[in-house]
């Protein structure tokens, strides 16, 4: 195993983080079923050590415990889709606008939700295209726009730029958005990196999705999806049976993974988040100059951590 960790390569995972002390709990079994901020009929859940991990979150991302909610997903996908079914229920006439290198599961989730939805142009960067972007949007007669923003593209780790996103909405007098940013990627780098992209609530951000297994290198797949908490109230259901309010995706859901996520966050802590954020950018910034040393063509992006080439 050792020497498959060494030569690893291709897909983002931190495999630095030693979790053997809490691998201990696997063993037992733990359900955080529905809202992770309700009650339980039962006893063996996580949902305390679940609310520090949203809450730890919220703080990075700007937002109060009072207005913001968030739950630990299954993974990236699983909140992007969360994000969007708040998005269609905040706004059920609107239609989902996203770039062509948005990760694939967007799509398929708008279709899963039967949301109507437009592709937009990149940029060669992987960025989106601004220009198709307002293109698009003068066709749009409702005033009203769901916008998947991305924080690191799955293959380019491009960044969609917020500003100029809201700039081209207000052009064409887009009255009521919902703005949704899939960091499943860079979302737990660049709030602790000087310049970078930030999408924070106060920015006018309505929900986020970000992965625990990749720059946490959580050994189980796994995420989390932060909202804004009137969005959720639209969608939280009473179920009797285990006496709870549910506002999830998957409902019965891991109750490990909350346990993993708190112990990353109490033993490494913002300030060694902080520098291996910035370690991970020198890093690919020197394989991308070690590849152009020797000749090869690769591609970096500005404040991503992923180094592409043919």
């Amino acid at each position: 195993m050792k020497l498959l960790e060494n030569k690893y390569l291709g897909f983002p995972n931190n495999m630095k983080y030693d979790y053997e002390f809490i691998t201990k709990a696997c063993g037992i079994y733990i359900n955080n079923a529905g809202d992770p901020f309700s009650t339980l009929s039962w006893k063996k859940h996580s949902k305390h050590f679940e609310q520090e991990v949203v809450h730890f979150f919220l703080e990075l991302y700007h937002m109060t415990k009072k207005d913001g909610w968030g739950y630990i997903t299954s993974g990236g996908t699983e909140g992007n889709m969360e994000g969007m079914f708040l998005a269609r229920e905040s706004l059920p006439k609107a239609t989902l606008y996203f770039s062509e290198d948005t990760h694939y599961s967007i799509a398929k989730a708008a279709k899963i939700l039967r949301m109507n939805y437009v592709e937009i142009k990149s940029q060669e960067s992987g960025e989106m295209n601004y220009e198709h972007f307002n293109r698009v949007l003068r066709k749009n007669k409702s005033g009203e726009a769901i916008v998947l923003v991305n924080c690191g593209t799955t293959v380019k780790g491009a960044f969609d730029n917020l500003d100029k996103i809201k700039f081209v909405l207000n052009t064409n007098k887009i009255k009521k958005t919902y703005i949704h940013v899939d960091g499943a990627l860079s979302g737990m780098i660049t709030p602790f990196i000087e310049s970078a992209p930030f999408y924070s609530f106060d920015k006018g951000v309505d929900s986020i999705a970000i992965s625990m297994h990749k720059f946490l290198g959580v050994p189980l797949m796994s995420g989390i999806v932060l909202a804004r908490k009137h969005h959720v109230e639209k969608v939280k259901n009473k179920v009797e049976y285990i006496n709870s309010h549910d506002t999830t995706i998957s409902g019965s859901r891991n109750g490990h993974s909350p346990l993993y996520a708190w112990y990353a966050i109490k033993k490494y802590g913002k300030d060694k988040l902080k520098a291996d954020a910035k370690l991970c950018l020198e890093n690919a910034q020197y394989l991308h100059s070690k590849f152009q040393d020797a000749g090869f063509q690769s591609n970096l992006n500005q404040f991503s951590n992923t180094v592409y080439f043919d």
